[in-house]
């Protein structure tokens, strides 16, 4: 009997200590509420580092199939280009891209056409980059492009020489000289005439220069073809007279200004 009571005591002693002693073991493994907010923001910064470290890939653009006019012009320009016919297949080529001018596979062989039949490696590489736009990972166009740039920027540059030796010739003669001061004049009323030529207008070159020179209109022609004359000299003459200053930056009303002055005594709303 006293081993018994004995027994119950120390079990009623004990059984309090075991609880106590499993929470206080049990809480050594379990975060704190500050653990948990520091272990949230430590694991999306690891996430978000991971993130930027991600190499940025472009992916091609899908390319659908040449479709069967766009096969035949390019079969039919290989087979004039086998033949040593270069003159042909370059018309070939030129009316397939007008189909398909966007297409990786005929700008490909468009540009090495270009450049190793008529060397013309401007015209090539350009192409070469038309297809590197579309899909960055086209090693062959890469490759190309890489090789050729040494030699597009040496032919740039030349042609940049030649400019600058014109204008520099240009710049020697004499704003009194009457032969600069007629061709000036020539020029400036061939570009009014094509300027408005493009946009349909059918006053020929004669006409054009008689109604800048006299002002009088031309008999079985349009007032609106007097008016786009009217109004394209008045906005080159105000472009001379306003743009061409270097404090005079290009704005909105600049613009607008320059539309309102092209379109002489017409009346347009701009929306």
């Amino acid at each position: 009997m006293l081993f018994g009571d004995t027994f119950h005591t120390v079990r009623s002693l004990l059984q309090p200590n075991v609880v106590l002693i499993f929470l206080s073991v049990a809480l050594l493994f379990v975060p704190t509420p500050w653990e948990l907010f520091t272990s949230n923001r430590t694991s999306q910064h690891d996430a978000e580092n991971i993130i930027d470290q991600t190499p940025f890939v472009l992916l091609p653009e899908p390319v659908k199939p040449l479709d069967s006019e766009v096969t035949r012009l390019l079969e039919a320009a290989k087979r004039m280009k086998d033949s040593k016919k270069i003159e042909k297949a370059d018309k070939l080529f030129s009316q397939a891209m007008q189909f398909a001018p966007d297409h990786p596979e005929l700008l490909m062989q468009y540009a090495e056409f270009l450049e190793k039949e008529k060397n013309d490696v401007v015209t090539a590489d350009s192409l070469y980059s038309k297809v590197l736009k579309r899909d960055p990972t086209n090693t062959a166009a890469l490759l190309r492009h890489q090789i050729n740039l040494p030699q597009v920027k040496a032919i740039d540059m030349k042609h940049y020489r030649a400019i600058e030796a014109k204008k520099y010739a240009l710049s020697l003669i004499a704003p009194s000289n009457l032969a600069f001061r007629r061709a000036k004049r020539e020029f400036y009323f061939k570009l009014i005439y094509h300027n408005n030529a493009i946009e349909g207008n059918t006053m020929t070159l004669s006409m054009t220069r008689s109604v800048l020179e006299t002002g009088r209109a031309i008999g079985g022609q349009s007032i609106r073809e007097h008016n786009e004359i009217i109004g394209m000299d008045a906005a080159l003459h105000f472009l001379n007279g306003t743009m061409l200053a270097p404090d005079n930056p290009l704005e909105i009303q600049t613009i607008l200004d320059i539309h309102t002055k092209l379109l002489g005594n017409r009346v347009v709303n701009i929306i």
